[in-house]
């Protein structure tokens, strides 16, 4: 019987295939070894059925065609084999190593950790190859192995000029007429709930008792959107990053620094815009009123 699904490959040689529209692993495929048919893991593939061997009763795959590539790009180590340059995957789920080719190929040092352009897949008489899309550093090194995770998922680390010519706009204290109408709080004791290693402070509580025995719990976020309009530059590249990214030793902030570690940021002891939930709750927790 012949199936479309999505190949996975392991370490071991072995792989499985998830048919279209199945739903749990349970209907997953075995395909053994030297049946991948040249697919690589994520790839969307064509495959024939047939009882396994050494269980009758259960159905393994073999990859008859790729009906559609999922890597682009690959990220690993380089190697040296005599005067051509490979490169060996950081992941044991693709191929042992892809040629990389083009002239930029010649000044790779082995060791150095890069990702590759593939160009080509690779068949029965040639092997896979690529050409450097990006250098890391050496391999093996906390640098190189951040940097190349990032770049991996797409996570981008420098914000465009014209977003940080918009972030350059914003005011580095808040102007006494934005205060205008706002509920005043600089009176209440607030305490923000991110850790004193964080590089912005975005949300924040408070909480006393009011003349009748209930509490009066306050919730607090910074008011970002007084300073990223909507539809503006700033607006769109948030969306597109759509969060900060903490990792490892560095964050990659959603929007420029001038703006999440600044003005929008509830930083101690300077006046800050949010926008706040006032919750008054009776003694066991029940949400009396809300403003």
């Amino acid at each position: 019987m012949k199936i479309e699904g999505i190949y996975q490959a392991t370490a071991r040689g072995f792989g499985f295939l998830t048919p279209d529209g199945a739903v749990g692993r349970a209907s997953d495929l075995f395909v053994p070894p030297r049946s991948e048919g040249g697919a690589w893991t994520g790839d969307r593939v064509s495959a024939e059925t047939r009882p396994d061997p050494r269980d009758p009763q259960r159905q393994v795959a073999k990859v008859t065609a790729v009906l559609e590539r999922n890597t682009r790009t690959l990220i690993g180590a380089v190697e040296r084999r005599g005067r051509e340059i490979w490169l060996q995957p950081s992941s044991d789920r693709y191929p042992n190593a892809v040629k990389v080719v083009g002239r930029s190929a010649g000044k790779l040092r082995p060791g150095d950790k890069i990702a590759v352009a593939v160009s080509s897949y690779g068949s029965a008489k040639l092997p896979p190859m690529g050409t450097l899309k990006a250098s890391f550093g050496r391999d093996g090194t906390r640098q190189a192995s951040v940097a190349a995770i990032l770049y991996n998922y797409d996570i981008e680390g420098d914000f465009p000029a014209p977003v940080q010519a918009a972030a350059a706009l914003a005011p580095e204290e808040v102007d006494p007429a934005a205060c205008a109408g706002r509920l005043d709080l600089r009176d209440k004791t607030v305490i923000t709930i991110d850790g004193a290693s964080s590089k912005d402070f975005d949300d924040a509580v408070s909480l006393e008792r009011d003349g009748e025995g209930n509490w009066v719990l306050g919730v607090h976020i910074a008011d970002v959107s007084h300073y990223v309009p909507a539809g503006s530059v700033l607006d769109l590249e948030a969306f597109h990053r759509g969060t900060s990214v903490y990792f490892a030793d560095r964050v990659v902030p959603m929007l420029p620094e001038a703006l999440s570690n600044g003005i929008c940021s509830l930083n101690p002891h300077v006046d800050r815009l949010a926008l706040s939930c006032i919750l008054t709750l009776d003694p066991s927790g029940a949400v009396l009123d809300h403003r």
